[in-house]
């Protein structure tokens, strides 16, 4: 995937877990409306639906693209890293779990996404170590 479409495709993911969150929301406020738990039934999505899957192609040694920086696993009394970057122009703040995930996502920057710092926090949030300095 070119490094452009993952960029949309990230900023996508993000509008998406935007509206779940604001469902989430919703749904808590109706049930403090009714003093109780509302059974909420989740609705069937376009991504429930499974297609068949073309055969992939086999891969070539050199992609072309670089290989994915190595970021360092949570150490002991780490629970996650706080990731700081900015896409088109918008500055944004995420926590995740994967040093994997985090190395390329480092190594897929462009001008309309980059990673500013990533830092490992502990259970409470508060900061252990940058992992990761960006320019």
């Amino acid at each position: 995937m070119a490094l452009i479409n993952q960029a949309q495709v990230n900023e996508l993911l993000l509008e998406r877990e935007e509206l779940f969150v604001r469902i989430h929301l919703a749904e808590k406020r109706a049930a403090e409306l009714l003093g109780e738990a509302y059974p909420f039934e989740r609705p069937a999505l376009p991504s429930d639906q499974k297609g068949k899957r073309k055969p992939v192609a086999p891969r070539a040694r050199d992609t072309g693209f670089a290989k994915p920086i190595q970021v360092r696993a949570l150490a002991k009394g780490e629970a996650c890293y706080r990731l700081s970057y900015e896409q088109w122009g918008r500055a944004q703040e995420e926590l995740h779990y994967d040093a994997a995930a985090l190395g390329r996502l480092l190594s897929c920057q462009t001008k309309e996404l980059r990673v500013l710092r990533i830092e490992s926090l502990d259970t409470s949030g508060e900061l252990v170590a940058v992992v990761y300095q960006g320019d």
